[in-house]
């Protein structure tokens, strides 16, 4: 019985470690997220993978949009543009995790909410149409044509075989 309680005090600690490694982690991504927003905004980053910045303008968060490897991007909490740029007059495909800080409010969007694109120093306004839940290996809404060039965000659910779109049209505000 004693060793079982060893076990158990051994368990915990080393659950409390990860744990305490793993929020340490996540706020040094926020802080790098929020000091380059802040040098975007400012016009004075250099990093040439920062394709623009979007805002959630419900709940006001912001997150720089980055070109490169998708997976690394996601990882650091910040948006990666699938198509590796962005261009208004095609349709724009953004995926990010479904985290606080990145994509986790676009499950409590409704359609009319607002979506604003920051492009080199431009500021586009977009309005959400549609939102649809999909099966991870269903790429029929990524391959549609469309009538008029979208914005597409791509988030995960707490469901690993289920993603979450959010489609938005092109508004002249």
């Amino acid at each position: 019985m004693r060793g079982i309680k060893y076990i158990g005090c051994i368990i915990l600690i080393g659950v409390g470690i990860y744990t305490a490694l793993f929020f340490r982690e996540e706020t040094k991504k926020q802080e790098i997220k929020e000091k380059e927003i802040q040098l975007y905004e400012k016009k004075k980053i250099e990093d040439t993978d920062v394709l623009g910045m979007i805002e959630i303008v419900k709940t006001n968060k912001k997150s720089l949009i980055k070109k490169g490897n998708v997976n690394t991007i996601i990882a650091q909490n910040q948006v990666a543009s699938m198509t590796q740029n962005l261009d208004i007059k095609q349709t724009i495909f953004l995926a990010g995790h479904s985290i606080p800080s990145v994509f986790g409010d676009l499950h409590q969007s409704q359609i009319g909410d607002r979506i604003i694109l920051l492009i080199q120093e431009k500021v586009y306004h977009y309005t959400i149409e549609s939102i649809r839940t999909v099966r991870t290996d269903d790429f029929t809404p990524l391959e549609a044509e469309y009538k008029y060039p979208q914005l597409v965000l791509i988030t995960c659910t707490n469901r690993s075989s289920i993603r979450l779109l959010v489609f938005a049209k092109l508004t002249d505000d």
